[in-house]
């Protein structure tokens, strides 16, 4: 949420406290591409987790002492 909020809310007074930046800014200061950059880059932050994380989760089901769940004794008991 933050990084999409940050596409609309980032100003262009607040960037060049750094003395070296000069980008427009977000939203607010009419520069509609950050928000577009910014909704980008949360996607495919959050697909390349989902995928990573499934074949982690893959690999680890195929390991015989790995096991992501507990066996159908030990959950009823």
């Amino acid at each position: 949420m933050g990084c999409i909020l940050t596409g609309i809310f980032a100003s262009s007074s607040i960037i060049a406290t750094d003395g070296v930046s000069t980008y427009k800014g977000g939203w607010i200061d009419q520069n509609w591409n950050l928000l577009g950059i910014q909704v980008t880059g949360a996607i495919v932050g959050s697909l390349y987790s989902f995928f990573m994380t499934y074949l982690l989760a893959f690999i680890f089901s195929k390991i015989p002492f790995l096991n992501l769940r507990m066996s159908e004794e030990d959950e009823l008991a």
